[in-house]
């Protein structure tokens, strides 16, 4: 009988990480001071290059450089999948991280703060693009309104136009109370 069969997997979770930590002074880290090739060096460095994908987006955004963005689509849903399957096997394993306070612990919230941070920004970005984007097509509806002397066209904010004859019967809308 194998004497490690009453191990359970939280228990040898727990081990691997005392193992990682104390062979960290011994071996060859990344960047980030993890040992490359284990999950959680995986989980940094795909953290790390969608964070990057998604500042190149705000970049090419923020210059009204949007022609760039279309070929990233396809990079930036495959790291996306890789950090939800990386998040994932984290949350499923939490002591691969070691203790909490552990340096391996804490480089992981702060490669992931900096990703939220770049997320947080690019809906920043395309909220204030979209809101400019509205504003630009009612003011070209009522322009074209004012130019066609008949007929008005509104737009809801899905680009979808409604036309009413001018002078014709308004929309009336009743609130009926119970």
């Amino acid at each position: 009988m194998n004497q490690h069969a009453h191990i359970n997997p939280a228990q040898m979770n727990a081990a691997t990480a005392v193992m990682n930590d104390a062979v960290l002074g011994q071996s060859h880290l990344d960047e980030d001071g993890l040992i490359p090739g284990t999950p959680v060096a995986r989980f940094a460095e795909t953290t790390r290059n969608l964070t990057s994908l998604i500042a190149q987006e705000n970049q090419m955004l923020e210059s009204r450089d949007v022609s760039g963005i279309k070929p990233l689509q396809g990079e930036k849903a495959r790291l996306a999948s890789l950090y939800e399957s990386g998040l994932k096997t984290l949350r499923s394993n939490p002591t691969i991280l070691g203790p909490k306070g552990s340096p391996t612990r804490n480089k992981i919230k702060e490669i992931t703060a900096a990703f939220q941070n770049e997320v947080r920004n690019h809906g920043r970005i395309l909220l204030r693009m979209k809101s400019v984007t509205e504003g630009i097509i009612n003011t070209i509806s009522e322009e074209a309104s004012r130019q066609t002397g008949g007929m008005i066209t509104h737009y809801n904010n899905q680009a979808q136009s409604r036309c009413n004859v001018a002078g014709g019967p308004a929309p009336i809308a009743f609130h009926e109370l119970v």
